[in-house]
């Protein structure tokens, strides 16, 4: 029974993460840049206070799953660039992308909230800062950033975090 379990719940973890890209993808199509980095925001660097039902459970279940730390990265990355590549289209709005590598930056601490799955998440999104993906979204906003004129500059600096130990 265990085993069974096991996959039914690996299954159900990347049919959650399909629903919450999807939910993503309806968002930044239909919404504006400001609601978008808003609902990021509650939703993956919060992990509180998400207003649809459907998806926060759908991201408390990848985030409660056995593999979560393994697949965390690679989801997270491709919540990041579905935004990422919708803005990176649109000239007046990559700036924006530099605001979301902003939010992860200034990502909350895992302690200070109750909820069980939201202080995993915090460490999720606090591990997804060690990694290449990361690097890469921050290289990413420091290049955009530089690219524009003076008076469009975001004033914080994105920092590149280092992999080494």
């Amino acid at each position: 029974m265990a085993k069974l379990l096991y996959k039914t719940t690996s299954h159900t973890t990347k049919h959650e993460q399909q629903l919450i890209y999807d939910h993503f993808l309806y968002c930044v199509k239909t919404e504006s840049p400001h609601k978008v980095l808003e609902r990021f925001n509650y939703l993956l660097i919060k992990g509180t206070g998400y207003e649809d039902k459907r998806v926060r459970i759908a991201l408390e279940n990848i985030v409660d799953a056995a593999n979560a730390e393994s697949e965390f990265p690679l989801f997270f990355n491709r919540c990041c660039h579905i935004i990422v590549n919708r803005w990176q289209m649109q000239p007046n709005l990559k700036i924006e992308i530099v605001e979301l590598v902003g939010l992860i930056e200034r990502s909350l601490p895992p302690g200070g909230v109750v909820s069980r799955s939201a202080r995993k998440l915090r460490q999720l999104v606090k591990n997804f800062q060690t990694t290449e993906h990361y690097v890469n979204l921050q290289r990413l906003a420091r290049l955009i950033d530089g690219s524009l004129e003076p008076s469009n500059r975001r004033h914080r600096r994105i920092e590149i975090v280092s992999n080494s130990v």
